[in-house]
């Protein structure tokens, strides 16, 4: 008989009460043998009886690959992934709820003792692989206890799968990493923890890529100067899958640009500059060897860029000149490098331009009146290295509008160098020539120059008053 509200101590020793006089009954017993085997019944209920109640025991657990062995085995490269299942069993006596964690008990680590990345090992229950608890999933691995399962309320035995994700594009280096997955159960509330260890294997095998691309095609930088868009050219390096190390990206010019004649172009002619990295402003060919970028990151293109400078072409004699520029990528377990031709096609230049083109006007011009003075500038441009000579042409006297000539003595001119070629011109003023004549002759190589025409009018006691012009004109001409 059960008694409401009855003290468990008190139930207990009424029990013991109870089996001791079905004992003291059974004395007078003639089978021995009985008598026992009765007694073993009693205490063994007596046992099930006055255990607390909610006790329950995790007898084992194992954690076990799906692929068979004893680890968890991956090999991945930089751009791929890899999935393993391993499937946890428990086996329990039923009475309350336990949970299962896990951990890394050895973080991943290679060779050269680099810890791989955490997202690169990712962890999921697979919906549907227990029959009794509840699952969840912890994603990417750590150091700290991740709950994988909470069983039912009774706590009963079960088994449930667990999903690996090894993502080589999540690694940060390459090699072969190992390390330790601990599973433990817990019973909630009172009770021992059973755990189980699983080695982890993950290899990312591969190295980082290089490759080239150039604006010419096959491995061809063309600059041709005839517009602003051909004047341009580049090299584009694209370095892929590096995971974690250190990049740089060197450049040298192993051949400077030459012409048929063997002439090196004038470094200052051709110009680069780069889309990143430590040129990012136009700076003129350098021969040695430079560092263009250095860092470190998983993917990066670097573009170079080439152009002729128009400001510095003239100093450039005209052809086609060829040279060889070199880019060296480098890396861990990555070394490559590539040659480009460099190609500059110098357009011949010969040009002049005049500031004030057109008649050349002296006005309200009366006798004994102040010197007047008129100025022009001529600028020549030419790279065919060879001399040349500026010639004025005046086809009329200085007349005003009724046709009135100034004498030669009083319309005179002279000329000054502003810059460029050291030629030769008339120093002090001299009558200004009727026709075509030289004012300014270049020197043997025929260097660009600008010069200053200077013009005076003086009026005179007899002249007429009114205005003057003279319709001057240049012209440019080899010697």
């Amino acid at each position: 008989m059960v008694y409401l509200n009855e003290k468990p101590e008190f139930v207990a020793g009424r029990r013991q009460a109870q089996v001791f006089s079905i004992f003291r009954g059974l004395e007078g017993k003639k089978t021995m043998k009985k008598t026992l085997s009765t007694l073993s019944l009693y205490l063994f209920l007596l046992f099930l009886l006055t255990l607390p109640r909610g006790w329950a025991a995790v007898s084992s657990m194992s954690a076990s690959p799906y692929s068979g062995g004893s680890s968890l085995s991956f090999s991945v490269t930089a751009s791929s992934s890899s999935n393993r299942e391993v499937t946890i069993s428990v086996n329990a006596t039923p009475g309350s709820q336990y949970q299962v964690f896990q951990r890394f008990l050895d973080p991943l680590r290679n060779e050269n003792g680099i810890r791989l990345d955490s997202d690169a090992l990712r962890a999921s229950t697979l919906r549907g692989s227990s029959t009794q608890g509840t699952l969840n999933s912890p994603g990417s691995v750590s150091t700290s206890d991740q709950l994988l399962y909470t069983s039912g309320s009774t706590g009963e035995s079960d088994s449930f799968v667990v999903s690996y994700r090894a993502d080589g594009r999540d690694a940060n280096a390459y090699g072969r990493f190992t390390g330790r997955i601990i599973y433990t159960v817990r019973p909630i509330g009172a009770g021992s923890q059973q755990s189980s260890v699983l080695n982890v294997d993950l290899q990312v095998t591969g190295h980082p890529q290089a490759s080239i691309r150039t604006s010419g095609g096959s491995d061809f930088v063309r600059l041709n100067d005839r517009n602003q868009s051909t004047c341009k050219g580049y090299a584009s390096i694209a370095v892929s899958d590096n995971l974690g190390s250190n990049l740089r990206i060197y450049q040298e010019v192993t051949q400077i640009p030459r012409d048929s004649s063997g002439e090196q172009v004038d470094r200052s002619c051709i110009k680069f500059n780069t889309s990143g990295g430590n040129y990012r402003s136009s700076t003129p060919l350098q021969a040695n060897r430079i560092l263009l970028y250095s860092g470190s990151p998983r993917s990066y293109t670097l573009t170079v860029n080439f152009e002729i400078d128009y400001d510095n072409e003239i100093n450039q004699k005209f052809g086609v000149y060829d040279g060889v520029v070199r880019f060296y990528v480098e890396g861990y377990n990555l070394s490559k490098t590539f040659s480009v031709n460099l190609q500059a096609d110098i357009k011949p230049i010969f040009e002049m331009t005049v500031d004030s083109p057109g008649p050349l006007h002296f006005t309200k011009v009366v006798p004994m009146t102040p010197v007047q003075t008129k100025e022009l500038s001529i600028k020549v441009r030419s790279n065919l290295r060879k001399p040349y000579i500026v010639y004025q042409d005046a086809p009329t006297r200085l007349i005003n509008d009724n046709g009135n000539e100034i004498p030669p003595q009083y319309f005179t001119y002279k000329g000054q160098l502003i810059s460029g070629s050291v030629g030769k011109m008339n120093a002090n003023f001299i009558p200004v020539p009727l026709g075509q004549n030289p004012v300014f002759f270049s020197d043997s190589a025929g260097n660009p120059a600008e010069i200053k025409l200077i013009y005076q009018l003086e009026p005179f006691m007899g002249i007429y008053a009114g205005n003057y012009m003279v319709a001057l004109s240049f012209s440019l001409e080899e010697r």
